[in-house]
């Protein structure tokens, strides 16, 4: 038994120290990004030890390792700020799979850099175009007729997951010489 208690403590442990960088922002009836329970709509995370310059570096690092063409979708305040604008291709079956409905979201997510923390701010829908390219709404994309969250609103959490992959990148200084 005593084994089963220290070996869950450690566990505990090493899930909440992996998820201390994490964001989990969702979706409210006004389609936008929010935290859920919070008053505020950003996160900070300490990065003890760390330069306004490294952390900057590193977040960049880890932009490029998400996106296919970086420069195309960032833009930055050198050691302050990075943007990123980009498009997320949302694919997904209705009518029982017989038609395929595609929707092309337009977002942006800014990070914010200081010494020893980055401020992740709430991402913002810019626009979401349909099969045939056309903007509507975001509404018309994400409520149902009555304003609430439709089904299949939580296609749109994706962005949680290109900020904890970026992150994720983002350690603490190691001497590993490589």
């Amino acid at each position: 038994m005593k084994k089963f208690v220290l070996v869950s403590m450690c566990g505990l442990f090493a899930i909440f120290s992996f998820a201390q960088s994490r964001v989990n922002f969702t979706l409210n009836n006004r389609c936008e990004y929010i935290i859920k329970g919070a008053e505020k709509d950003f996160y900070v995370f300490p990065y003890e030890g760390e330069t306004q310059a490294a952390l900057y570096n590193k977040a960049l690092m880890g932009v490029t390792k998400t996106f296919v063409s970086a420069k195309d979708v960032v833009s930055k305040v050198e050691n302050s700020m990075i943007s990123i604008n980009s498009t997320h291709r949302i694919e997904y079956y209705i009518a029982g799979g017989l038609v395929k409905v595609i929707n092309d979201v337009n977002y942006i997510v800014e990070m914010e850099f200081k010494d020893g923390k980055i401020k992740v701010n709430a991402p913002q829908i810019v626009a979401i175009r349909n099969n045939k390219g056309q903007v509507a709404p975001t509404r018309d994309f994400l409520l149902n007729s009555s304003g609430q969250l439709a089904t299949g609103w939580e296609r749109y959490l994706f962005v949680n997951d290109v900020i904890n992959n970026i992150l994720s990148s983002i350690k603490k200084s190691s001497n590993d010489d490589w």
